[in-house]
């Protein structure tokens, strides 16, 4: 079971939004330095990125750093999306 997980919300974005995360920064988007942000955690054992699924959510997937798992959800609520993936990770806590 994993101790803190970090999770980087991607889902139920407007299209400005999307926009802002693919926008780029020294040669990555701004999701990724979200994420690598997270991941350079060391009180954090696993970072994912909940993407909806559909178009949007295949958005999200080509912006996330290939070494982070992308976790799909059809959820329209925050906190169902948090319970889902909290459940399929078996965490204890969550950032």
């Amino acid at each position: 079971m994993l101790k803190t997980f970090g999770i980087v919300k991607g889902t139920l974005l407007t299209d400005k939004q999307l926009y802002h995360l693919a926008r780029r920064l020294e040669g990555k988007s701004v999701l990724e330095w979200v994420v690598r942000q997270m991941t350079d955690s060391e009180l954090l054992n696993k970072v994912v990125v909940v993407a909806e699924e559909g178009t949007r959510g295949d958005f999200v997937r080509t912006l996330t750093p290939s070494d982070v798992h992308v976790f799909s959800t059809d959820s329209r609520d925050t906190a169902e999306m948090i319970r889902d993936t909290l459940e399929h990770f078996a965490a204890e806590s969550c950032v």
